[in-house]
């Protein structure tokens, strides 16, 4: 094969790569899961905020008993 046809065949591959990778994202039967998956990422930012609060009012109460 020439250097053209190595060249050709790369930007093919990676042609169909990134449509499958599309077809992949935008599927509507991933949908749900994505949705899933963004959902618990604020979610553990909200308990992890929460948690903070907890500790710091414990914090506040132990020091408040002293």
């Amino acid at each position: 094969m020439t250097d053209i046809q190595l060249h050709s065949l790369a930007t093919v591959t990676a042609f169909v790569a990134f449509l499958a990778i599309c077809w992949w994202a935008f599927n509507p039967r991933n949908r749900k899961r994505f949705e899933d998956d963004a959902r618990q990422a604020i979610d553990d930012d909200q308990h992890t905020q929460a948690g903070q609060l907890i500790q710091e009012q414990k914090s506040a109460r132990s020091d408040l008993h002293d």
